[in-house]
């Protein structure tokens, strides 16, 4: 059974695969990155939930506030760029003043990159709808497989059954 994507978990959890929203998606790649220039090895499979349970929900809830202050979308493309790479915390619970200043000089940065996605997107020529046939889709088992003819059997005998 396949997981559907709840209204603003739009993001896929690093750690698990599962669907998160960006807040959670950010503070798992935080986590990540000061683990890793710690040198404390890889993070557990849910290690919210275990050893790292206060600092990642302090991390959470500080970029749910950069979240409100900015936009998701420019926190999370901050936190991939080049300047965003050398960030390994956003703060306990309350953003820290230098990581405020960095998304500031990174937000024009952004800015232009947005208007050129939708320019982009203003240039693409108009899509011709796609001609599907109206024929059913062949079927992928073969015609001589063991089951098939086991079903022709079976409906000839109904068949036999059905005129006597």
């Amino acid at each position: 059974m396949s997981q559907q994507r709840k209204i603003g978990k739009a993001y896929k959890s690093p750690s698990t695969g599962q669907a998160c929203d960006a807040a959670q998606y950010v503070a798992e790649l935080m986590l990540t990155r000061k683990s890793e220039i710690n040198n404390s090895g890889k993070l557990g499979y849910k290690f919210w939930n275990r050893a790292h349970k206060d600092s990642y929900q302090g991390q959470v809830v500080a970029v749910r506030r950069l979240i409100k202050q900015f936009s998701e979308k420019l926190i999370v493309s901050f936190v991939n760029s080049d300047q965003g790479k050398k960030i390994y915390s956003f703060g306990f619970f309350k953003p820290l003043d230098f990581v405020v200043e960095a998304i500031n000089r990174y937000k024009p940065v952004f800015d232009k990159q947005q208007e050129k996605l939708a320019q982009n997107i203003e240039q693409l020529p108009a899509a011709e709808p796609i001609i599907t046939s109206k024929e059913p889709a062949k079927p992928f088992a073969k015609k001589n497989s063991l089951f098939s003819r086991i079903k022709t059997l079976e409906q000839k005998n109904d068949k036999k059954d059905q005129d006597s």
